[in-house]
């Protein structure tokens, strides 16, 4: 009642229209997902800051990619998602794996991170198409490899969200890939390179890989065009 007690007032002393010129004023802050954005921008991921240990990734990459090479041998194929995550059985000749070995404790400081939801640490790449919608073989050819998981926990935005909704963004880090020879590399976040699935659509992927098709863009060309102006981005690498 005090509340409105006092718009009461206002609108005596100044007349409905200078009271119409105030409302604006009453309105709460912007907000981004339910949260206000103070004067200085929000910070969406506070606790990206901690930016974990990539090799927490690289060694679940080995026992990982041990077992799927056994498998492959044994069975000429990759395994199934399904199959890799069964964690009740080995998946070939002995290699059992676990649910620590498809996470990371790094996971809770990635951008995305949900509290309370399943968040996996991996992409599985090895189930989809090459880049350029063939078959992702079992044993690529001479001179040829694959990409079959990479972790994006140890990349950072680093996004702060003004009040006109624009952005800064300071990317950084690395993404830890596994490869179909067993090779497991920390690729700058600079490094990676986006392949086109359509006009419209660009998939992460990463140099050297099989059947990336031509007019693969930078992350700095994506974020050029029809981007240019909206956000304020910064591209550091690791």
């Amino acid at each position: 009642m005090k509340a409105i007690a006092k718009i009461g007032i206002v609108v005596m002393g100044l007349g409905v229209g200078a009271f119409i010129a105030l409302l604006p004023r009453f309105k709460e802050s912007p907000e981004w997902d339910g949260k206000a954005i103070p004067k200085e921008g929000l910070v969406l991921n506070p606790e990206g800051k901690n930016l974990g240990d990539p090799e927490n990734a690289a060694g679940d990459f080995k026992r990982v990619y041990a077992a799927m090479d056994a498998y492959r041998r044994a069975n000429g194929k990759l395994p199934t998602l399904q199959e890799l995550t069964d964690f009740k059985s080995p998946l070939a000749q002995g290699f059992q794996l676990s649910a620590e070995d498809l996470t990371t404790p790094d996971g809770k400081y990635a951008d995305g991170y949900v509290p309370g939801q399943q968040n996996l640490s991996y992409m599985f790449a090895f189930i989809q198409p090459r880049p350029n919608g063939k078959e992702r073989p079992a044993f690529p050819a001479a001179g040829e490899r694959d990409v079959w998981l990479v972790s994006t926990d140890y990349v950072r935005r680093n996004q702060r969200m003004h009040q006109d909704k624009h952005s800064d963004i300071d990317f950084r880090g690395v993404y830890v890939v596994l490869w179909s020879d067993g090779k497991i590399e920390k690729v700058p976040v600079d490094g990676v390179v986006f392949a086109s699935a359509s006009a419209k659509s660009f998939g992460l992927n990463f140099p050297g890989q099989a059947g990336l098709p031509k007019g693969s863009k930078g992350l700095a060309e994506i974020y050029s065009g029809e981007r240019k102006g909206k956000n304020n981005v910064k591209i550091n690498g690791a």
